[in-house]
């Protein structure tokens, strides 16, 4: 791809009229040529003697693994926490390319209320391994997937035994054995929430939903068993 010196040397080569705009071609009554000698021959054989360029730059923002993005993709704290480091390398490293350099050119002139034009590109960016970062992301989790499994395995461990450490609690408190109808029990789950937030964890994230069981149902299920140890 030409730079905007070459670029302005070879216009200037064949005396055209020449201007960089801020915006690039719509899709409107437009034709693409194949490449810029292409354009270049229909300028001279039409009589054309102004033309219109514009640069595309990539910026850090477009390319860095943000939190919209891992939104986007439904990344659950398990998969943050063994990725983050990598990502946050990763846009450490974005934010050092030179984003001076464009990765496409857009050359265009105006025939007949047709706008003409031919794109070049640079792929610079792809070749230094750089990319969109959603995809770029779902690379690299690809590629840890084995100890995202096992992060998952151990969290999901952790649950189980502080469900357990929760359900002797809940066994052995006198206030419970009085919950013997739904409705006391469903009060009975809404204070032991207000009482400790960190319950709620066990059961549902606030980013990514119901894990596996209800905390009701959990609790029902506690019921059950104190109701057969009577």
């Amino acid at each position: 791809m030409l730079t905007k010196k070459d670029l302005i040397h070879r216009l200037s080569e064949i005396s055209l009229d020449f201007y960089e705009t801020v915006s690039d071609v719509s899709d409107d009554n437009t034709i693409q040529l194949a490449d810029l000698d292409a354009l270049f021959t229909f300028i001279s054989r039409h009589g054309i003697d102004t033309v219109f360029f514009h640069y595309d730059y990539a910026t850090a923002e477009e390319l860095q693994i943000t939190d919209s993005i891992l939104d986007k993709l439904n990344i659950d704290e398990e998969i943050h926490s063994v990725m983050q480091t990598t990502f946050q390398k990763y846009n450490n490293q974005v934010a050092q390319l030179d984003f001076s350099r464009p990765y496409s050119l857009t050359v265009y002139c105006i025939y007949q209320n047709f706008v003409v034009f031919c794109d070049d590109f640079d792929y610079w960016i792809r070749e230094m391994g750089y990319g969109m970062p959603k995809n770029v992301a779902i690379g690299m989790i690809e590629e840890q997937l084995e100890a995202i499994t096992r992060k998952k395995e151990t969290a999901a461990q952790e649950r189980e035994k502080k469900r357990a450490q929760l359900r002797q609690q809940i066994l052995a408190d006198k206030n419970f054995h009085k919950c013997t109808n739904k409705e006391l029990r469903r009060a009975y789950t809404q204070k032991l929430l207000n009482s400790n937030e960190s319950i709620q964890e066990l059961f549902y994230s606030p980013k990514h939903g119901l894990y596996d069981i209800m905390i009701g149902t959990f609790i029902d299920e506690v019921w059950k068993e104190y109701k057969a140890s009577i």
